[in-house]
């Protein structure tokens, strides 16, 4: 199998959200100051990124330049009617590029194929994955 980064970390993230609402973490007061740590530690580190981001896009401003565009894409499958979320930093016009994109992402089942897919906002990706 196939490491996907980005998947494995959204299973991850799933996992914890529903441990911590079955009331084992809140509960326990153990595990209520360890979640207390993490949580303290990733909005620090989120907060990090966020002022360095800005700092990124104002020296492309400074400098007169544009950064690399998103695009944001939602698939459906012919097998099973599923539907997929992707981004990417790059444009796709062929349904075949994006079945390639989509299983080299591990989105869905190598049988499936790309019945129709559009470009999204990044809003609609958003609520598309949650």
């Amino acid at each position: 199998m196939i490491y996907n980064r980005d998947k494995d970390f959204a299973q991850l993230i799933d996992q914890i959200d529903a441990h911590v609402f079955t009331g084992d973490t809140l509960f326990n007061a153990t595990n209520l100051e360890r979640l207390r740590i993490h949580i303290g530690r990733w909005e620090r580190a989120v907060k990090e990124q966020d002022h360095l981001n800005q700092v990124i896009l104002q020296e492309y401003k400074d400098n007169g330049e544009e950064p690399n565009p998103i695009y944001y894409y939602k698939v459906v499958s012919t097998q099973k009617s599923k539907v997929v979320y992707f981004e990417s930093d790059r444009t796709f016009k062929h349904p075949h590029a994006v079945m390639m994109k989509c299983r080299q992402e591990d989105l869905f089942d190598v049988f499936d194929e790309v019945e129709s897919f559009t470009e999204i906002t990044q809003k609609e990706y958003w609520e598309g994955i949650f």
